[in-house]
């Protein structure tokens, strides 16, 4: 398997609550995160809750085709390693963390992160602070996962997953990539958090409904007026970020 994909989706969202199952240019977030995801993955499953108020996201999961692992609706973490832990993915060696509320993931991004892989690394990134929210996946080596000692994981590692493996002193081997020049756009802001953010991306997929990021941003730049919509919105992320080679 050239690498699993594994999106974290629940529907209990606190500040766009639904948002996973929200229509945008008539397909659901998560089919067009489902869709996006394929294209750079040998398999994608979504990783989502035993909570009653998910059991809709399990059927557009079957919907869609995509498999669908229940597991703890605050310890994300957990899901992940029950979604490694299932039948047939013994084999995998490496596998991509993506959040749900990313509907123009960037297939560059998720291709360049695979392309590179080291023996001596253990997680690859790309910056938030270098390309608009929403478009990068995170790799991260299945070995190291299993390496991760659960009994001293802090409530965020549990919800953010990836956190024990870029968070300042760890032990493990990050590699931040840099952000292509077409898409080093900070100031643009392309995930699904706000209400202002929906009416982005309704405005882009109205302009084009099969719009990748790669449009998405160049669009955006030719329209500041469309980009304003959303860029006093931030998303909260964990601080303690690690230097790490480029």
């Amino acid at each position: 398997m050239r690498a699993l994909g594994i999106v974290q989706a629940r529907l209990s969202s606190t500040r766009l609550p639904g948002k996973v199952l929200m229509t945008l240019g008539g397909r659901s977030v998560l089919e067009r995160v489902v869709g996006c995801a394929r294209r750079y993955c040998d398999e994608v499953l979504v990783a989502t809750s035993t909570d009653p108020s998910d059991d809709a996201v399990s059927r557009e999961c079957e919907r869609l085709g995509a498999r669908c692992v229940r597991g703890s609706l605050s310890d994300v973490f957990s899901r992940f390693a029950l979604s490694l832990s299932l039948p047939g993915h013994g084999e995998v060696e490496w596998f991509y963390r993506i959040t749900a509320d990313c509907p123009l993931q960037s297939q560059l991004l998720g291709d360049a992160l695979f392309a590179a892989r080291a023996a001596e690394l253990d997680y690859l990134y790309f910056a938030d602070d270098e390309l608009p929210r929403g478009l990068a996946p995170e790799l991260v080596r299945r070995a190291a996962f299993d390496a991760v000692d659960t009994a001293q994981l802090t409530g965020d590692d549990r919800q953010h997953v990836t956190l024990p493996f870029y968070r300042a002193g760890s032990k493990f081997r990050a590699r931040k990539l840099a952000a292509p020049r077409e898409l080093a756009h900070p100031e643009l802001r392309l995930t699904l958090d706000y209400p202002e953010d929906a009416a982005l991306f309704e405005a882009l997929l109205a302009v084009d409904p099969d719009m990748t990021s790669e449009q998405a941003v160049r669009y955006l730049l030719l329209h500041p007026e469309l980009a304003a919509l959303n860029r006093h919105r931030k998303t909260a992320v964990p601080a303690l970020v690690q230097e790490a080679a480029s």
